[in-house]
């Protein structure tokens, strides 16, 4: 089966804020892999992050780490209860966050309790537990390397080797037939009930759930990076790693519902005021109190996080403190070094994505996500106010697998696509006739855009439906209402994908989850390409136009009736196709606007967020 295969970030050669360095940047653009060359207008914006400055790169950052766990963690709880802990629980993310704090954690770790073994004072019992969240189990065999790829094969096999000799414990655990005795490191499943224990507190008539392994260790530490995170506004806290990464059903069912993702104050690169964030970190506090009073937690949890310059490969910072202080402190110096400054309203937003959100299209397109949740007292500074005037241009390989449906979706955002492809269907064949009498390419987009939002408001009825039905909307399935967002906030969408299915592959049916199994029938099991689904997806209704409407058209501009579509960039001429999709966007923003020049904003890299001066 192909695999997908983790790339490095591409980085900029220089220091951050030279303009034209990252307009270069932008001009050979990696897109994870995609590797192009595109030519842009003169007169684009290029969005430059403020960047960690001239703070020094942390040379050493286990050494770093380590010092902070020894003081923080283990000579912190002597301080405090005569003796060193007899448990500690770490918890870390798990292999589908492109993060750096796991391996470096766990490194330090096992010099901590090596030093401890020999000096006689070993915990009794040390746990590394991964906040899964609703993410597939990691494996380690002949067909897959997941924890040799996560953490490196030399710290892999040292932990293997040393971890029943540190009373680092193994898991019990056999799940759908695989055993995962073998490996010292547990993982969180979230549908395994006899790992969850039901708290007395609830949030929306549910009582919250939480992995039972946060009550039985008297030392606990919360490892992660510090980064942007598309709802919470930064990941890396306690309190998202408690109630989603080692959460229940209910948890995620409370946390990821369509009025929690879609309220306005949800976003990257802000805490206070957030809505998510508030729902999260209320939730979170009960469970630290649970910890405290009715588990085995004899001192505050205390947060071990990286800081990234993404920008330029390297940490800055190794925070590790308690949870009133560590999480925020790299909330306090991330939050400022990932923006940057934009000087007007963008009309055009082109962009790619990063190594690790390459791997299907909902997920890809967080850039823009990040975008559209740019607000200020309702308002979204950024974008031009006009969202029919609003056109984006994103490149995403959309790398081929059968876990993402050939690189379209999870699953359960597969089969919600399937449902708005219905929709869209239907609707298409009742404005044929509608759009054959049209006078104006006007006229046309008019009737298109009540169309669009017939269609719309339909879909979003049926995932609200879905939600509350399924007590959830699935793995990765919240990535919809990225798409319903992004739907509304863009009058054209424009991707440009390598993504082809492998000869194999062709004419065979996709791997359907049994719980999706009645939503995704006959040929939507199909593989289909990114540039065919799309096609299907967002009926083309060009073809339904008069000849003298179709003349007003330029070329390459097509009327779909969603508003997105996809175009095959590969091969030798690659670089041309995705200049062409560029300019493609500018001729589709001068015909809706009457010939207006329109404001382009480039944003080479996910981890920055705009911000208007």
């Amino acid at each position: 089966m192909p695999k997908h295969k983790r790339k490095d970030i591409q980085q900029p050669d220089s220091e951050m804020g030279d303009i034209e360095q990252s307009r270069k940047r932008f001009e050979k653009l990696n897109a994870a892999g995609m590797n192009l060359e595109i030519k842009v207008p003169e007169n684009i914006e290029v969005l430059v992050p403020r960047g960690f400055g001239d703070k020094p790169t942390i040379e050493n950052p286990v050494a770093e780490l380590q010092r902070g766990l020894k003081e923080k963690v283990f000579e912190e709880f002597k301080r405090q209860n005569g003796r060193y802990p007899e448990s500690v629980l770490m918890v870390i993310s798990d292999d589908t966050r492109p993060v750096n704090t796991p391996r470096v954690a766990i490194e330090a770790l096992l010099n901590i309790l090596e030093k401890m073994k020999n000096s006689g004072n070993l915990p009794d019992k040390v746990t590394i537990l991964t906040g899964t969240g609703t993410h597939k189990l990691m494996q380690e065999d002949d067909k897959r390397q997941d924890f040799s790829k996560f953490l490196g094969k030399e710290l892999w096999e040292r932990l293997l080797s040393r971890a029943r000799d540190l009373h680092i414990q193994f898991d019990e655990r056999v799940i759908d037939g695989h055993d995962y005795s073998r490996y010292p490191i547990i993982q969180h499943w979230w549908k395994d009930p006899s790992s969850l224990i039901e708290l007395d507190a609830t949030m929306l008539g549910k009582k919250i759930q939480i992995n039972n392994q946060l009550f039985q260790h008297e030392a606990c530490i919360i490892a992660a990076d510090v980064d942007l995170h598309p709802y919470m506004g930064a990941s890396g806290g306690i309190y998202k790693f408690c109630i989603i990464g080692l959460g229940g059903p209910n948890n995620i069912f409370v946390t990821h519902s369509p009025d929690a993702l879609l309220d306005s104050t949800t976003g990257p690169g802000r805490a206070e005021g957030n809505k998510f964030f508030g729902l999260v970190r209320e939730m979170g506090l009960n469970v630290v109190n649970v910890q405290k009073t009715q588990g085995q937690l004899k001192m505050d949890p205390v947060s071990a996080n990286l800081i990234m310059d993404h920008y330029n490969k390297r940490v800055v910072d190794v925070i590790v403190d308690t949870i009133g202080v560590g999480w925020e402190q790299g909330v306090s110096e991330v939050f400022p070094a990932y923006r940057g400054d934009v000087t007007r309203e963008a009309d055009i937003v082109i962009g790619g994505v990063d190594s690790g959100k390459d791997q299907e299209l909902a997920q890809g397109a967080r850039l823009i996500d990040y975008v559209m949740r740019v607000n200020d007292h309702e308002r979204n500074p950024v974008l031009t106010g006009n969202s029919d005037h609003r056109v984006a241009v994103l490149f995403n390989p959309c790398v081929f697998s059968e876990g993402y449906m050939g690189g379209i979706a999870t699953a359960a955002t597969y089969a919600h696509l399937i449902k708005l492809k219905d929709i869209a269907t239907e609707r298409a064949s009742g404005i044929r006739d509608d759009l054959s009498r049209v006078q104006s390419v006007q006229d046309a987009l008019d009737v298109i855009k009540d169309a669009k939002t017939g269609v719309l408001e339909e879909w979003e009825k049926y995932l609200y439906d879905e939600y509350i039905a399924k007590q959830g909307f699935g793995e990765g399935g919240q990535r919809t209402l990225r798409v319903l967002n992004m739907l509304r906030n863009f009058n054209e969408i424009l991707i440009g994908t390598n993504n082809r299915i492998p000869d194999e592959y062709v004419d065979r049916d996709m791997k359907i989850p049994q719980e999706y199994s009645d939503q995704i029938r006959g040929t939507d099991r199909r593989y289909r390409s990114v540039v065919e689904f799309v096609g299907l997806l967002s009926p083309d209704l060009t073809e339904h136009l008069s000849l003298e409407v179709k003349k007003q058209l330029p070329q390459g501009v097509a009327l779909t009736l969603l508003g997105i579509r996809a175009f095959q960039v590969d091969g030798p001429n690659k670089d041309e196709m995705a200049s062409q999709i560029v300019h493609i966007a500018i001729d589709r923003h001068k015909l809706i606007t009457g010939g207006h020049e329109p404001n382009v904003l480039l944003i080479p890299d996910m981890h920055t967020l705009p911000q208007r001066i």
